[in-house]
């Protein structure tokens, strides 16, 4: 469990057939978040919490699973 970047939510209701879109996780943890690529830098807040180190690609990847698995929805 990690904070998404509200980012991601964006992009999963722009790339969704649906209207009606909802996005939540979980926060106030301290498993640390899942970031956009333009900040992972040690100077950000969110990047020195970071304990579990995600790849930079990972939340952009859980975009692109989210969504393929909407479509059979």
């Amino acid at each position: 469990p990690r904070e998404m970047f509200v980012e991601f939510g964006f992009m999963l209701k722009e790339g969704s057939d649906s209207k009606y879109n909802i996005t939540t996780c979980n926060s106030n943890g301290d498993c640390g978040y899942v970031q956009i690529k333009e900040l992972i830098t040690p100077s950000i807040y969110e990047s020195r919490l970071d304990t579990g180190k995600l790849e930079p690609d990972a939340g952009y990847k859980m975009v692109d699973t989210m969504l393929e698995l909407m479509k059979n929805l």
